[in-house]
């Protein structure tokens, strides 16, 4: 009979787990009912053959603890034995990453494996927020301050200045008539940098490019680790009917 792979035994894990957990805890639950455990069977038998007559009264006990204690071993036998076996497992599930046909590092644990897996996800999102360099502008990096900086753009500082201008001169019968005009009148010349701390687009698409790659090669890596044969002869069940047993 072929033996049993790590990634069979993760596959029913958790369902097994939950299983049998639920199972405990319906039970951890009603040996705390004391009323459960009770029962009563009583007859009535009146003082002479005048007397009322009453029925038979009865109530079932629900819970018979020593049932109940042979049920949690068998359960929970079970869970203590799989997870044993994954355990012990865990120690021979090795596995080496490989980037671009490089082995970048060797023997690596399915459990640290599957932590590098969640690690470089949260990586992917952090690296998905980066904030980015608008493409509507052009951009020079600047290695002495360590900034990107922009083309340099020109703007004209204007001041609105009030004259008075003549529109018909004097005549002998008539003043000169002048009027009040507000022009715009430069006075300077605004040279505007923009300064960012942002990166290029494509560093960007550089870095999520690169995490896939290594979120594929942990999972090619983990998947192969869980190709491991369980360890089977490791029981740890055995502590549960110990503690239990009659």
């Amino acid at each position: 009979m072929a033996s049993k792979k790590m990634n069979q035994i993760l596959a029913v894990e958790k369902t097994v787990k939950a299983k049998r957990e639920e199972e405990f805890t319906k039970h951890y639950r009603n040996v705390q009912k004391s009323e459960l455990t009770m029962g009563l069977s009583r007859t009535y038998q009146p003082k002479d053959d005048a007397g009322e007559k009453l029925p038979p009264e009865s109530k079932k006990v629900q819970v018979v603890v020593e049932e109940v204690l042979k049920q949690v071993v068998q359960s929970m036998k079970e869970v203590f034995n799989l997870t044993a076996q994954k355990d012990a497992t865990n120690c021979l599930a090795l596995a080496d990453i490989v980037v671009d046909g490089a082995t970048i590092a060797k023997n690596v644990p399915a459990t640290h494996l599957l932590w590098l897996e969640k690690k470089l996800l949260s990586f992917a999102d952090f690296v998905d927020k980066l904030p980015t360099l608008s493409q509507d502008t052009g951009w020079q990096y600047d290695a002495g301050q360590g900034l990107y900086r922009s083309d340099t753009v020109e703007t004209l500082k204007t001041k609105k200045v009030e004259d008075f201008k003549t529109v018909a001169p004097a005549t002998k019968e008539h003043p000169a008539q002048v009027v009040k005009v507000v022009e715009d009148v430069t006075v300077g010349v605004w040279r505007t940098t923009h300064l960012s701390g942002a990166i290029p687009v494509a560093r960007k698409q550089q870095l999520l490019e690169r995490l896939e790659k290594f979120q594929r090669a942990v999972k090619e890596a983990r998947e192969t680790a869980n190709q491991v044969a369980v360890v089977a002869e490791l029981s740890t069940g055995l502590i549960v009917e110990m503690l239990f047993a009659s």
